[in-house]
């Protein structure tokens, strides 16, 4: 909607993303948005699209404001605030995690019993090796066409991988970004 530039379906969608009431997802989305947004206003040398999505996520806040308010009021009351780092980097992706990505019962299964690796208690998605192959000869192209694309993922994984990141405290700088302890949701 906001690359044909019809603002207002894209402030109903907004505001929709943000009354299914997780907090995270919408800001994921705005956050995605505005990446996707910059890199094609430096592309095309027009910031029309930053401006339409801007507007759209002001109207979307306005619209939500009778879920945001309350939502400000017990944040304050709440730990995420004051729980630091390592509140935040609750669930984080375990690095050794990423062979489950593309085989996904290597370590075995909990349900079954067969389960042999590490503790590793969440399952984040699943790719395949098939994929990872195709990814990998395509590269070349890929990153011909849109370099977005690719350097995208490679931002999420390392958003993901909270604590085992050292350099984690980076991504602190996006606004709001501490408020939030699921890295691994990112993916």
């Amino acid at each position: 909607f906001v690359k044909k530039r019809k603002l207002v379906p894209a402030t109903i969608f907004l505001t929709l993303s943000f009354w299914v009431g997780q907090t995270q997802h919408y800001y994921m989305i705005v956050v995605f948005a505005f990446l996707f947004f910059l890199y094609q206003s430096v592309i095309t040398k027009n910031i029309k699209y930053v401006q339409i999505l801007t507007i759209s996520v002001l109207f979307s806040l306005l619209f939500s404001a009778f879920m945001i308010l309350p939502q400000l009021e017990l944040l304050a009351l709440s730990s995420r605030s004051s729980g630091g780092s390592d509140y935040n980097a609750i669930w984080s992706l375990n690095p050794l995690s990423f062979i489950r990505f593309f085989f996904a019962n290597f370590w075995g299964r909990h349900n079954e019993g067969s389960f042999w690796g590490p503790d590793l208690t969440y399952t984040f998605g699943y790719v395949g090796f098939f994929t990872l192959i195709f990814v990998l000869f395509n590269l070349r192209t890929l990153w011909k066409k849109s370099k977005f694309w690719i350097i995208l993922p490679i931002i999420i994984v390392l958003i993901s991988l909270g604590k085992y990141f050292p350099l984690s405290s980076l991504f602190r700088i996006i606004p709001g970004f501490s408020l939030f302890r699921n890295p691994v949701s990112w993916l």
